[in-house]
């Protein structure tokens, strides 16, 4: 009786720690409960890999109040070819750059995301848009002698990286290793 007691006790503790662990959120409330009404959960396996990935999340995309913007990876609700979305949330549309509010709030996306951070730039950079491609059209040609002149998205994991910029409304991507 002891033992089929203990053992009782073991499976509902085990299957309690797998919901409980299913229910973990890895990033804030806020951003999850976005998520989930743009049609996309969070990414729950974002950390199931070696390494030590950044964060699926990063505020501050936008210059002023860090709070004010937001980018972060979920996962589509839906089968798709590109299962990953990297949203952007913009709490203050009325911003200064507002060429940035111009462009989608959403980038369909088809590797597995890697960490979030900001990538600095502004209007004294070197850095052009040699190598980007236009993630809508990637044989259309983009014009590689314009300097990046404000902040972009970079997601990066053991190595590779894709860098999102929104250039005249629209977004660009550069990828490396």
């Amino acid at each position: 009786m002891k033992a089929t007691l203990f053992l009782c006790v073991a499976v509902i503790s085990m299957l309690t720690g797998e919901q409980a662990y299913g229910d973990i959120k890895n990033m804030p409330s806020e951003l999850v409960e976005f998520a989930e009404k743009s049609g996309c959960v969070q990414v729950s396996d974002f950390y199931d890999r070696s390494g030590a990935p950044g964060p699926p999340f990063v505020y501050g995309y936008l210059p002023g109040k860090k709070d004010d913007s937001v980018a972060f990876w979920c996962k589509s609700a839906e089968f798709s070819k590109y299962p990953y979305r990297l949203m952007v949330l913009v709490r203050n549309s009325d911003h200064e750059l507002q060429e940035l509010t111009e462009c989608p709030s959403r980038i369909r996306w088809h590797n597995f995301p890697g960490g979030l951070s900001i990538a600095k730039f502004d209007k004294n950079s070197r850095e052009t848009l040699k190598g980007f491609m236009y993630l809508d059209d990637p044989h259309r040609k983009v014009p590689e002698n314009v300097r990046l002149s404000h902040n972009g998205i970079l997601s990066s994991y053991d190595g590779l990286t894709a860098l999102f910029y929104c250039y005249r409304g629209e977004w660009l991507v550069a990828q490396g290793h």
